[in-house]
C-alpha cells in the first residue's frame, strides 16, 4: 500500500561459492524511475502504480544473472484524528454539528465521511442517522438532559478507515426566550384596570413562571400582573416589564407601555 516502503529480499546462490554483488533498477508503470536503492521509500509511490525492479547479480569474473519482480501499489485507508461536537455547551434550542478533525489519506484521496448519531434520554435510546446520515442533527431529536454523541468513519472511494468517536455531551438547559408583552386595554381610560399579558417560549419545553414589574411615569409601582383601576389616572404612562423563568434560569425581559387617556 502507499504508506509502506518496498524492501527487496534477494535470495541468491553461486555454484563457485563466490561473493556476489547486486545492482537494482526500478521501473514505475514500465518507465525507468531513476532509483537504484535496495529500499523504495513509500513517498515515491502512489495508489494504483505498478512498480517493477530488475536485480542483476554479478560475480567477480563479471558473469551476470538477472531477476525481476513486480508489485501493484494498493489503496490505503484514510484516518481521522478526532471528532468534535459543536456548539458547546449544547442547548436544547441548538442544532448540533458533528465535525471531523485531522483527515489524512496516504493516497491524497478526497475525504468522505459516514456519520452516526447516538442519543439517550427522555425514554429514548437510539443509534440513529437523524433520518439521513448528515453532519447536522436537528434539535427536534433531543432536549435538556439528553446525552448525545457522534461517530464518524473516514472513507475514500474504496476503503473505510477506523471509526472515531466524539465525547458524550449532556444537553444543557436553555434560558427562556424574552416574552412578547402587551397591556390590556391598549388605550385605557382613567379608572380602567390594567392587565399585563406576556407570551413566552422555552427551547426545552420547560414549564415557565412569569414575573412582572410595573412603573408609572418612571417610578416603580409593583409586581402584580394587574394594576387596579383606582390607581389609573388620566395622563399617566404605565410600563410593565416581564420575564420568564424555568426551574433554573431566567430569560431576558420584554416590555410594553400605554398612556392613559
Amino acid at each position: 500500500v502507499t504508506d509502506d516502503d518496498l524492501e527487496l529480499v534477494v535470495e541468491s546462490d553461486d555454484p563457485d561459492g563466490e561473493e556476489l554483488t547486486f545492482s537494482y533498477t526500478w521501473y514505475v508503470d514500465g518507465v525507468p524511475a531513476d532509483l537504484s536503492d535496495e529500499v523504495l521509500a513509500a513517498d515515491e509511490t502512489a495508489r494504483d502504480e505498478v512498480w517493477s525492479v530488475e536485480v542483476v547479480a554479478t560475480d567477480p569474473s563479471g558473469a551476470e544473472a538477472t531477476a525481476w519482480d513486480t508489485v501493484t501499489i494498493l489503496n490505503s485507508a484514510p484516518s481521522l484524528q478526532a471528532v468534535v461536537l459543536s456548539p458547546q455547551p449544547i442547548l436544547g434550542s441548538d442544532d448540533l454539528n458533528c465535525v471531523p478533525v485531522g483527515f489524512t489519506d496516504p493516497d491524497d484521496d478526497p475525504p468522505e465521511y459516514a456519520y452516526q448519531w447516538n442519543i439517550s434520554g427522555g425514554g429514548t435510546d437510539c443509534s440513529c442517522h437523524a433520518e439521513t446520515p448528515e453532519p447536522v442533527l436537528s434539535n427536534s431529536f433531543y432536549s435538556r438532559g439528553y446525552l448525545v454523541s457522534c461517530e464518524i468513519t473516514p472513507m475514500d472511494d474504496e476503503l473505510a478507515g477506523p471509526t472515531v468517536y466524539s465525547v458524550e455531551v449532556e444537553v444543557a438547559n436553555s434560558a427562556p426566550d424574552a416574552p412578547t408583552v402587551f397591556i390590556e386595554p391598549g388605550a385605557p381610560s382613567a379608572g380602567d384596570e390594567l392587565r399585563a399579558v406576556a407570551l413566552a417560549t422555552d427551547g426545552d419545553g420547560d414549564l415557565l413562571t412569569l414575573e412582572y414589574l410595573w412603573s408609572v411615569d418612571g417610578a416603580g409601582y409593583g409586581s402584580d400582573q394587574v394594576v387596579p383601576g383606582q390607581d389609573v389616572e388620566s395622563g399617566q404612562t404605565w410600563t410593565v416589564e416581564a420575564w420568564a423563568s424555568d426551574d433554573e434560569l431566567s430569560g431576558a425581559s420584554g416590555s410594553a407601555s400605554v398612556t392613559v387617556q
